[in-house]
């Protein structure tokens, strides 16, 4: 987490680019997260737009999630203001003996969809012409 001013320091200092993941949808969050909430990954990344740093915000798969939920990550990130400049989708390496380590695993061909739907989620901003261009 960041608060503005710690941003702003980053981003004085020449910082080009900060990684946060928003990991998983609002909905499913506190079940993979205790330590924070998850407005508080909404606001560090407002606050690392705000120093004019850009992000690379995405999130992990098979943390249990349900399709609605990989939909909610997806559309908490393509509803930001403005985009993140990067969106990795990342698969979680189960290991043995952690809280994850023995969860299903996830089919190839759902991880693919992710991705082509944040593709189109992170391009697709508006319906119909954007302002100013010839019709």
């Amino acid at each position: 987490m960041l608060t503005a001013l710690q941003a702003r320091r980053l981003g004085a200092a020449g910082l080009d680019f900060y990684n946060h993941n928003l990991d998983t949808s609002p909905e499913h969050y506190g079940r993979i997260i205790t330590t924070r909430v998850y407005d508080d990954r909404l606001a560090t990344l407002a606050n690392v737009r705000a120093a004019g740093v850009k992000l690379c915000c995405g999130g992990h798969r098979r943390h249990g999630e349900s399709r609605e939920d990989r939909v909610g990550l997806l559309h908490a990130l393509a509803t930001l203001p403005v985009h993140p400049e990067s969106v990795p989708i990342n698969l979680l390496v189960r290991v043995a003996g952690t809280p994850l380590g023995e969860a299903a695993p996830l089919d190839a061909l759902e991880f693919v969809r992710t991705i082509a739907v944040a593709r189109l989620a992170m391009r697709v901003r508006w319906c119909g012409s954007p302002p100013g261009a010839r019709r």
